[in-house]
């Protein structure tokens, strides 16, 4: 998963399986956490379907690729082709690794 660059629908579901859309001018969203924020007064999204009554479907990843991501992608792309053949040299190089580490997310 990338950054959420826009939420795309935001349903609620009702015990019979009908679905509403929740008012967009309730929430924001908050891109550097990457999650919904209600705006004050808004009422708290409910819906009473027993599993997932709340579905929320979004846009993520970058709207381009970012510099050093690209740049490692070359690099890597250079490495493997000097070393084609090579079984023994199966790991990334650091200096790639080092280039990609601001954006990997390392899951609880």
């Amino acid at each position: 998963h990338g950054p959420v660059r826009q939420i795309d629908a935001f349903t609620l579901w009702d015990a019979e399986g009908n679905a509403s859309d929740y008012p967009s001018d309730q929430y924001l969203l908050d891109a550097v956490r990457n999650q919904i924020v209600l705006k004050p007064g808004a009422p708290l999204p409910q819906g009473n379907r027993i599993v997932n009554p709340i579905e929320i479907t979004y846009t993520t990843g970058h709207e381009f690729i970012p510099g050093p991501i690209k740049t490692g992608l070359l690099k890597l792309v250079v490495h493997l082709y000097e070393h084609r053949g090579d079984e023994e040299n199966e790991t990334i190089p650091t200096e790639i690794l080092s280039l990609w580490q601001p954006y990997r997310r390392i899951r609880p």
